[in-house]
């Protein structure tokens, strides 16, 4: 969000930013999450994981949503996963089809396939390229989470499905997106997550592309008002095949973890 804000206000969209009121990420292996949030974007707080949110004012003459409020610890509980993603995004959702919302994106994760791509007993945050047998994965391939967290995530692509194909309430496309938190991926060389961040590594501009492209990008008719999508930039170790997402969002990611000097 706080990358996504400054992009589309040079845009020249009107945007309001909304927190929960904690305003810090997840963070990772290295990196402290509360120094990854610019508050001063904050305009409005409001806790979505309580019910009287539905009914809240908090998306009034919002014509887009972009949801990116959640636990995105792939290791957090399923208590705190419930309340943080699964109640907290219906909350968020009911009360954009009450405001009137044209279009609300959704943020998943890649971590909704990778039942079938990680190392056995490796967990979230490894890689095995083996399990896939030379071949990438598609958005039509079944969906295999690895954790509640990529569960939840599953819930809600669910949910968008609901409000949109099935109940015509708004718009709805789901993000799949990979790890953006580091601008040099390197800087895990030689760490257990290396394999993971090659595979996985989005960069701020394509983020910044990608997110854009979800905001604006046409929904086909046959689609009827949802819309799927990976999130991650051109990696030659990706393990998702970008085709389909490039066609439907008509962006073509610019960078690679490739372009980075990872030694030998």
């Amino acid at each position: 969000g706080s990358r996504l804000c400054p992009a589309l206000k040079e845009d020249g969209w009107e945007v309001i930013g909304i927190t929960r009121g904690k305003g810090a990420s997840q963070g990772g292996p290295g990196r402290d999450g509360s120094k990854e949030v610019d508050l001063t974007l904050v305009d409005r707080i409001c806790d979505f994981s309580d019910p009287k949110s539905m009914d809240s004012k908090a998306f009034e003459g919002c014509t887009h949503v972009f949801h990116l409020a959640a636990q995105g610890s792939p290791g957090a509980s399923f208590e705190d996963i419930l309340k943080s993603n699964i109640v907290s995004t219906y909350h968020a959702m009911e009360c954009a089809k009450r405001c009137g919302v044209k279009r609300f994106v959704l943020a998943s994760t890649n971590h909704v396939q990778h039942g079938d791509s990680m190392e056995i007993g490796g967990g979230p945050g490894s890689i095995d390229r083996s399990r896939l047998k030379g071949k990438t994965m598609k958005l039509s391939d079944p969906a295999t989470p690895d954790t509640f967290y990529a569960a939840s995530k599953l819930h809600n692509e669910a949910v968008g499905m609901l409000y949109s194909k099935v109940n015509s309430y708004m718009e709805v496309v789901s993000l799949r997106i990979g790890w953006v938190l580091y601008d040099d991926p390197t800087e895990l060389k030689g760490s257990e997550f290396e394999s993971y961040l090659r595979a996985m590594f989005l960069s701020r501009r394509d983020c910044i592309g990608f997110c854009k492209a979800a905001l604006n990008a046409p929904i086909p008719a046959e689609d009827r008002g949802y819309l799927c999508a990976y999130a991650l930039s051109n990696n030659s170790t990706r393990v998702f095949d970008l085709e389909e997402t490039i066609q439907k969002l008509g962006y073509t990611p610019k960078d690679s973890a490739d372009d980075f000097d990872w030694g030998k």
